[in-house]
Formats: C-alpha cells, sequence, structure tokens
C-alpha cells in the first residue's frame, strides 16, 4: 500500500496528473513505457475503488430486491458485478505483476 501511496504522490508531484483524473489508453501505454510507478498507482487505485463500490452496489441491489421479478433482478446484479468488478486476481499476486499484466 506504501509503493501505491508513493506511486500516486509521486504522479501528482511530476505534473503528470490531471485535475478530472482521467486517463486514456495512449497515455497510460506510454506511461507504462515511462513510468511503471505511476501505472503501479494507477492499477492499484483501479482495484481499490472496485472493492470499495461492491458493498455499496449490493446494498443497493437488496434494498430493491423484488422476489416476483428474481429472475430479471439476478440478471442485472450479475451484469452491474462484472461492470464493477470483473476479474479474478489469485491470491499471492503481488502489484508488480498486476502491473505488468495491465501493461501488456
Amino acid at each position: 500500500m506504501k509503493l501505491a501511496v508513493a506511486s500516486v504522490l509521486l504522479a501528482f508531484l511530476s505534473g503528470f496528473a490531471k485535475a478530472d483524473g482521467l486517463y486514456n489508453g495512449n497515455e497510460l501505454v506510454t506511461q507504462c513505457a515511462t513510468n511503471k510507478s505511476f501505472v503501479a498507482g494507477y492499477v492499484a487505485g483501479e482495484i481499490d475503488k472496485a472493492k470499495a463500490d461492491y458493498a455499496p452496489m449490493m446494498v443497493l441491489f437488496l434494498g430493491f430486491y423484488d422476489k416476483a421479478k428474481h429472475a430479471e433482478h439476478t440478471k442485472k446484479l450479475e451484469s452491474s458485478a462484472a461492470l464493477i468488478e470483473g476479474y479474478c486476481i489469485p491470491g499471492g499476486v503481488t502489484l508488480g505483476q498486476l502491473t505488468d499484466v495491465f501493461c501488456k
């Protein structure tokens, strides 16, 4: 986690960070070649955000769940979950390995 915080701080101080926080694929590919620490922070942030968004999405789903529409609601839940956390990270994988995969 210290690496992620340091990476974000370094990117901010280097002047690359944008006010709107959005990066396109071309910018990220460039960073993969020139600033892997920035990309590691980006990857860590994306993973943390997905995990943080998953629980509130489940709470909303359960709050609006209608037993009479079980099949429809289940399909929407699965679709929403895939958009938020549509990947599986095996145990023991390091941030460096995730960053390498992201940059491929």
